[in-house]
């Protein structure tokens, strides 16, 4: 907990991330995405009980990782459909990073594990084609920097907080200076790798 509670509007403007134009095309394929996957979740008992915006949460999600591909140019979103228990692993395993992607709302904070084990790239999502990427946040920034208080969904409580330091994520262009970031530990420095 902290002392001030923080003003998304004030930490994001501390942040200089860059900012992801998605096609048409790439929206319509998540709108397609989104709604296999709710129809696959809808029986199991974690999306019953936690049913709240969940289109949102899928597309929103999906969404971040179709920019991170667009920047990266890998491979990040799995087109797979299938139980919630399969899907555990950080998005970017498969690329060799142990590296999860937030993507959230312009006006939200991103829900991160109370216990988190892996890096997390922060995405902003401005419209439905844009999507501001912030950067990578190290597994101790996202074990300090959060508060429950504010938390929208009171639901998330028990599994969830709220990261709120926007600007303690280090920002990267490229799969080499992801790579540098995830493997240094020295961040005090943006890498631009052009």
């Amino acid at each position: 907990m902290i002392g001030v509670k923080p003003v998304f509007k004030d930490e994001y403007n501390k942040t200089s991330g860059i900012i992801i134009t998605l096609k048409d095309s790439d929206i319509q394929k998540a709108k397609d995405f989104t709604n296999k996957v709710i129809k696959a979740k809808a029986k199991e008992k974690h999306h019953k009980t936690d049913s709240k915006s969940v289109y949102k949460r899928f597309f929103t999600g999906t969404l971040g990782e179709l920019a991170l591909e667009e920047l990266l140019g890998i491979k990040v979103v799995n087109w797979n459909v299938g139980k919630s228990t399969t899907f555990k692993n950080p998005d970017l395993k498969h690329a060799g990073f142990d590296v999860g992607i937030k993507t959230v709302n312009y006006g939200m904070f991103p829900l991160v594990s109370k216990n988190p084990q892996s890096a997390e790239i922060i995405n902003i999502k401005l419209s439905d084609n844009k999507i501001c990427m912030l950067g990578m946040v190290t597994v101790e920034d996202l074990r300090v920097y959060t508060d429950d208080a504010l938390l929208l969904d009171k639901n998330a409580k028990q599994r969830k907080t709220a990261f709120w330091n926007l600007s303690a994520a280090k920002s990267f262009n490229s799969v080499a200076s992801l790579r540098y970031l995830h493997n240094s530990d020295s961040w005090s420095k943006i890498i631009d790798w052009d």
